[in-house]
């Protein structure tokens, strides 16, 4: 298969209006391990860890509920001899890290060997054996971030190919879709404020998708900036695929119609696709207060 325009899955999903809201990940918890790569095809690779740190990193995150994602710097460079590692949890809005050689990550033990870190964490897919246009579309805006910010690291499959150049946010669960070289500042200053990017934003990671696609409906109609000035709160089941949401904002309660359907078999749904998928698709109406 080739890889332009016409047959990536990004720009399809662009041409068709793919919604950003709803589509962030669902866990609250991300083991990060540095690997320099090849990272393969494998939408979980492990890259060049050892049988034995892999397997045991894997059953960790299995045992957690926690996303493990192999992370690196932008640009080739040598394996480290020690590899840097992290464990972000946006619920409690805190990372540990550390660093580990291949031997002690076989035994590590994420929530008792780490040390606090007060930095953020960027991370851009730029899994391109996975799916192309993680690579066409995330290394320039790695490129770009990097330039800015050394808090910066590329990382492995995050979900959501047909969103690329997808950026994940850590501790504070902003995951973007269709991220630009040219948002990079404006994306840093966001994140550095506790602020996001409204039109990138696919959702908080680890909230049900019809609570992100809540949040995102009062935090358009509302124009709330901040991060934490929009928080859905409860949600009452109407039917199946249908919700009255009950959100928060700065000027009060807002309470929101959601329904979901599936969509009609879209071809090119990821650059990896056999053949038409349905998708999600979602409407959300503003009740009131």
């Amino acid at each position: 298969m080739t890889s332009g325009p016409a047959t990536r899955c990004a720009p399809a999903s662009l041409a068709r209006g793919d919604s950003l809201a709803g589509t962030a990940v669902p866990q609250t918890q991300f083991l990060l391990v540095e690997d320099a790569g090849p990272w393969g095809a494998a939408a979980h690779p492990t890259g060049s860890l050892p049988a034995a740190s892999a397997a045991h990193l894997a059953a960790w995150a299995s045992d957690a509920g926690a996303r493990l994602l192999l992370i690196r710097r932008h640009g080739r460079a040598d394996p480290p001899r020690r590899r840097t590692w992290a464990l972000a949890d946006v619920a409690d809005g805190v990372v540990s890290t550390g660093t580990a050689s291949d031997d002690e990550l076989a035994t590590l033990d994420p929530l008792a060997d780490g040390r606090a870190s007060a930095d953020a964490w960027i991370l851009v897919c730029t899994h391109g054996r996975h799916d192309v246009c993680c690579a066409v579309d995330g290394r320039p805006v790695a490129h770009a971030l990097s330039s800015l910010s050394g808090d910066v690291w590329e990382c492995t499959h995050v979900g959501g190919d047909r969103f690329a150049a997808n950026v994940l946010c850590l501790p504070s669960g902003a995951m973007y879709g269709r991220v630009q070289p040219s948002d990079a500042q404006l994306l840093l200053d966001a994140d550095a404020r506790g602020d996001v990017l409204a039109h990138h934003l696919r959702g908080i990671v680890g909230r049900a998708a019809h609570l992100q696609v809540a949040e995102d409906a009062v935090r358009r109609h509302r124009v709330v900036g901040t991060l934490a000035g929009v928080r859905a709160v409860a949600a009452v089941t109407e039917a199946r695929g249908r919700w009255t949401v009950t959100v928060e904002h700065p000027s009060g309660v807002d309470h929101v119609d959601v329904a979901s359907a599936p969509s009609e078999p879209l071809d090119r749904v990821s650059c990896s696709a056999t053949g038409p998928r349905r998708i999600p698709t979602w409407t959300a109406t503003i009740l009131g207060q």
